[in-house]
């Protein structure tokens, strides 16, 4: 009976070893964003070793990271807005409004870099960088009038970000 039983307790132990020693290939692991859509593999931004920001661009809705936080919830403005990226989120997401009925340009700046990005009238766009230089960035709006309104979000994540 001893014998029994303790052969039972090792072929249970060695299974659970067994199973918690398979590795999970990554295109096996799949996510579930907010809404539902499971995302089941990584986005490829390019080079993460160079310096300068790899941007992306969605007019989708987006995925939450894991370890995150927004770092700029403001209405746009002539004047523009900022960030600190902080040292250790290497990623961030900026998700703009343009609620003019005009075209709107939004201009990002880290040091002597920069991107810029249009947006059509009363729409939205979603720019993911995941190789993000710490320190300040800007973001400017511009419109042909002179005049903008809408909203602009940043959130700064330590976890790489996904588009939809």
């Amino acid at each position: 009976m001893k014998k029994k039983l303790f052969s039972a307790i090792l072929s249970l132990a060695l299974a659970t070893i067994m199973v918690i020693a398979v590795p999970i290939s990554a295109s096996a692991i799949e996510s579930t964003s907010v809404r539902g859509s499971k995302i089941s593999s990584p986005v490829v931004t390019g080079d993460t070793t160079s310096s300068v920001e790899q941007p992306q661009i969605s007019t989708n809705s987006f995925i939450e990271p894991r370890d995150n936080y927004v770092v700029l919830d403001q209405n746009v403005s002539t004047g523009g807005h900022s960030w600190t990226q902080p040292s250790g989120y290497s990623s961030y997401r900026l998700y703009a409004t343009n609620t003019r009925n005009e075209k709107m340009q939004i201009t990002v700046s880290y040091g002597s870099n920069s991107y810029s990005y249009d947006i059509a009238a009363n729409k939205s766009i979603t720019i993911v960088v995941n190789n993000a230089v710490s320190g300040n960035h800007d973001i400017d709006f511009t419109t042909p009038s002179g005049s903008v309104s809408g909203k602009v979000t940043v959130r700064v994540s330590d976890t790489e970000l996904q588009l939809p």
